[in-house]
């Protein structure tokens, strides 16, 4: 039996076994899909439409034809007859690479990197000297190094004993100092002079950025990026916990991290500096607590319910060989400490390298993504607490939703009779619409009176200029608004937004909105109090804030009080990599700040219900267009 699948591409013939569900024939042959929700079937990032055969959707059994076509979830849909025909839609198909953001700003440091290359001669055997190879290597290092407690691994002890077998006594030594302990990273023959790098990585929950750090200068040499792979998996951290249920489900998730994106990363910055992987000597991770666990291949059940303990916080110096990335095996791995279960080490290295600690007073940190953390400097304390945003932020849960890839719909403006001025990455065709693009759709449509406080679209209006549409989504019909209509000469598909995907932006707005009011609140704080607010995160640095604060995203401060500052997080990580200071600073900084648990304040649930609903338009914005 086999199914015929049409993508963008072309189509494929597939093998097919009866019984087995679309999305797991479709993985098995490189068609990964958006299983935002686990593979559950409620989240719609999997549809595929049905063209020709019969098939089980769930329990009901169905029968179409290409003049009846069908869109279901692929992770509950089975094939029953031979010469199946099933369309799969871009925006279903998860991304390895794309256009990834990586951008972060780097406060200033003193360079020290704690690696050192040194060139030793080793004297010969003698009558008279009864040490042996080994003692007679190490002592010669320890004199021109101080390394008194420097040690060799067996595997660099035999490549000692074959470079002494073979006559040479000249050799380059590479060492690296962890918590005050050199060790020897690498032993090569005669002089290399190779130049050292550090690997610096944050780990999120959607995407995985990297930097290579020249260690001799300090300097980011190349950066790379792929999506978690994990998204094939689940989307979100809550779905993450819920697939790693078993052992093998856990080593699924923790392969799929190492194997298909962090080593892949490392590949291409490897290649596009023509550097072998074992000059990369250094490692320094950042990430949230769930996405550590699962790259260490500890368990995350505890995590995800109450009193969310994870099973470490602090997960000490390991090795790049432990862990499975393909760097020099001895290399040195520094993760950032977490601070909670829900709020990870990439919020420690956020408030080293934004200097929270030490900046102005009642300056608020927000990083905004799937699971969004905030953290309160207010005097000397550091008061923070995270809530789950979901994934709509990211494209997710919206019926033509996407991340940030070429043709996906970034900005949209509207004019005079509902006229859309769009752009999109990389300025092709669109295919689908980015978060922030919702934003701005949400903002502008309230300013114009197209959409109510509830967000539900004005039907007349979008009627009255041909903007109207109903399409299917989670099972049922729903309203939408025509961004860019189809147009088969240009093989161009409609674009449309939904009330349902409005919904989706909401919820994830006022859970960011209410989780800010509660904290402030539970400081005895007003969001006008607030000194500054910075805004962490790729997704944060793309947004229009003001648009942000119209539809009650973000308090509304004049906006030379909100600064974005990109990736902070992977800033952290460098700063590991180039300044010998920033590891123990973050070892102090994650037991420091006071974790405020959002399900125990009773105003969160109230800030949260009003936090669903859109401000008013500000008075200044109606005057500006009032007729």
């Amino acid at each position: 039996m086999t199914i015929r699948v049409k993508t963008g591409d072309g189509e494929r013939l597939l093998p097919n076994q009866p019984g087995r569900l679309l999305s797991e024939i479709l993985y098995a042959h490189g068609l990964g899909l958006n299983q935002r929700c686990g593979g559950e079937g409620n989240c719609g990032g999997c549809a595929v439409v049905l063209e020709h055969g019969a098939f089980t959707v769930g329990t009901q059994h169905v029968s179409v034809t290409a003049q009846a076509g069908r869109q279901v979830p692929a992770c509950r849909t089975r094939a029953d007859t031979d010469g199946c025909v099933i369309a799969l839609p871009q925006r279903s198909r998860y991304e390895a690479g794309g256009r990834i953001e990586s951008d972060f700003v780097l406060p200033p440091f003193v360079l020290d990197t704690q690696v050192l290359r040194v060139v030793v001669s080793v004297p010969a055997a003698s009558l008279v000297d009864h040490r042996s190879d080994l003692e007679r290597m190490l002592d010669t290092v320890r004199t021109q190094c101080c390394c008194a407690q420097l040690q060799l691994t067996l595997a660099q002890t035999r490549a000692m004993a074959r470079m002494m077998g073979a006559g040479t006594g000249k050799m380059t030594a590479t060492l690296a100092a962890t918590d005050g302990r050199w060790h020897l990273i690498a032993l090569h023959e005669g002089e290399h002079a190779a130049v050292l790098h550090g690997l610096a990585i944050d780990i999120g929950t959607t995407t995985v950025a990297a930097v290579l750090v020249d260690l001799g200068t300090g300097a980011v040499v190349q950066k790379a990026a792929r999506y978690n792979q994990q998204v094939s998996i689940a989307a979100d951290v809550a779905s993450r916990i819920s697939a790693a249920k078993s052992d093998l489900d856990l080593e699924r998730l923790r392969k799929t991290l190492v194997r298909d994106t962090i080593n892949p990363i490392v590949d291409d910055l490897c290649h596009a500096q023509g550097i072998p992987h074992g000059d990369i000597c250094r490692v320094s991770i950042a990430g949230n607590t769930v996405m550590v666990h699962l790259l260490l291949g500890l368990p995350v059940t505890n995590i995800g319910r109450v009193p969310f303990n994870p099973v470490l916080r602090d997960a000490g110096v390991l090795s790049a060989g432990q862990i499975g990335i393909t760097v020099n095996r001895q290399a040195p791995v520094h993760i950032a400490p977490a601070i909670a279960g829900y709020i990870g080490g990439d919020i420690t290295a956020d408030i080293h390298a934004t200097g929270l600690q030490s900046g102005p007073d009642r300056s608020l940190l927000v990083d905004l993504g799937t699971n969004c953390e905030m953290v309160l400097r207010l005097g000397e304390r550091l008061v923070c607490c995270a809530t789950p945003a979901g994934p709509a932020f990211e494209g997710g849960g919206m019926l033509q939703g996407c991340r940030a890839t070429e043709g996906a719909i970034k900005r949209i403006s509207i004019g005079a009779d509902l006229q859309f001025t769009i752009r999109t990455i990389g300025g092709v065709a669109p295919h689908g619409i980015c978060g922030s693009a919702v934003i701005d759709f949400i903002a502008e449509g309230r300013r114009c009176g197209l959409l109510n406080a509830a967000g539900r679209m004005d039907i007349a209006m979008l009627q009255r200029h041909q903007r109207h549409a109903q399409v299917e989504q989670g099972r049922r019909l729903v309203h939408a608004c025509v961004i860019v209509a189809q147009d088969p000469d240009a093989q161009q598909g409609r674009v449309v937004i939904t009330e349902a995907d409005i919904a989706e932006i909401l919820q994830a707005k006022a859970a960011v909105f209410a989780g800010i009011e509660s904290l402030l609140g539970s400081c005895g704080l007003v969001s006008g109090q607030l000194a500054r607010i910075v805004l962490a995160g790729g997704f944060a640095r793309h947004i229009d804030v003001g648009n942000a604060q119209a539809i009650g995203l973000l308090p509304r401060l004049p906006i030379e009080r909100v600064e974005k500052i990109g990736n902070a997080a992977l800033a952290g990580a460098i700063l590991v990599l180039v300044d010998a200071r920033a590891a123990p600073a973050m070892r102090e900084l994650h037991v420091v700040p006071q974790v405020v648990e959002l399900n125990l304040l009773p105003e969160f649930e109230g800030n949260f219900i009003n936090a669903l609903y859109l401000p008013e338009p500000q008075r200044e914005y109606l005057l500006a267009v009032a007729p």
